[in-house]
């Protein structure tokens, strides 16, 4: 979803490329059911989407890295520590006080977790952003 709500932020930046993987995907796997319908909901098509593993390949050569939990920000790190000014968890962009410190993975759970989990990640992408803005003015 996260890859999604980028991708169409960042429609008609030419110079951004956005893609997603995870610490624990299963390479080729489609999104979930209901994350195709709670993006879908928003604009936002998933249907042609399939997962990949996060590699020290890929973690070479990315600009950022944005992980949904401080555990994925560790597991980047033990793989590849120079990579610490471009890692961030997404969840410390939320606002509040009572900021989240992750977003909660709803693999399993209902439309209604999967919609919450949309709308979350949504609030901290446009918070980073505004917080970033000197850093994604420069892609």
């Amino acid at each position: 979803m996260a890859e999604g709500i980028l991708r169409e932020l960042f429609r008609g930046k030419p110079s951004v490329t956005v893609s997603s993987a995870g610490t624990h995907a299963v390479g080729g796997n489609p999104a979930t059911e209901f994350a195709i319908l709670a993006s879908g909901e928003k604009g936002i098509d998933l249907i042609a989407h399939r997962a990949r593993s996060l590699d020290s390949v890929l973690i070479c050569g990315i600009d950022m890295i944005l992980c949904m939990e401080p555990s994925h920000v560790e597991w980047v790190l033990s793989s590849d520590s120079s990579v610490y000014e471009k890692v961030y968890n997404l969840a410390d962009f939320a606002g509040a006080e009572d900021s989240m410190r992750k977003i909660a993975d709803p693999y399993g759970c209902s439309l209604r977790e999967y919609r919450q989990c949309f709308e979350d990640i949504d609030l901290c992408i446009r918070n980073f952003i505004v917080s970033e803005e000197r850093i994604l003015s420069s892609l």
